[in-house]
């Protein structure tokens, strides 16, 4: 319940900032995601920014005491540098953002560095999207398999091709989520 996903995430926020307050500010910034800034003469180094981040996923690997229950939590990290990756705050919260976003997509804890590529799939895909919702509402997708499973199987008509770019229908089938 509501209840002890508070306790957990008031459990993770503790050892959160018992094991990293000597190197890290923690601020939790919704929901289950927290912000850890490092800072220090080489906080902006690939290699300081990787051992810092598998001490973070360790610091996982133990279960957390909540309300007489043993929880084990898994984390997904993004890792943005300044000033590569962004010269100021929101920059580098969008660049950690999409780099948890392709960590979330590897199997158990994990993390990711932001690339300047993810920015672009990212784009891609949100413009095939938005090619095919226009297609869809114009008509250009038909309904044409509804069945017990999760999903529905949409057949673009000879228009709805026209009306969406190859190289964006193509750059959102290459991507295994939406398949």
């Amino acid at each position: 319940g509501h209840a002890v996903g508070d306790a957990l995430l008031l459990a993770v926020a503790q050892r959160l900032r018992s094991e990293l307050a000597d190197v890290a500010t923690v601020a939790r910034l919704g929901e289950d995601q927290f912000v850890l800034l490092v800072q220090g003469p080489q906080a902006g180094e690939r290699a300081a920014a990787r051992r810092f981040v598998e001490r973070l996923l360790q610091l996982f690997q133990r279960p957390f005491a909540v309300e007489d229950a043993e929880l084990h939590v898994h984390i997904s990290a993004g890792v943005a540098l300044f000033p590569l990756d962004g010269s100021d705050g929101a920059a580098l919260l969008r660049a950690a953002d999409t780099a948890a976003h392709r960590a979330k997509a590897e199997p158990g804890p994990s993390y990711a560095f932001f690339e300047a590529s993810m920015n672009q799939a990212a784009q891609e895909r949100m413009l095939a999207e938005q090619s095919l919702a226009k297609a869809l509402e114009a008509g250009g997708l038909v309904d044409t398999l509804k069945g017990p499973g999760p999903f529905t199987v949409f057949a673009p008509t000879d228009e709805a091709f026209a009306k969406v770019p190859e190289d964006k229908l193509n750059a959102l089938l290459k991507d295994k989520k939406a398949l």
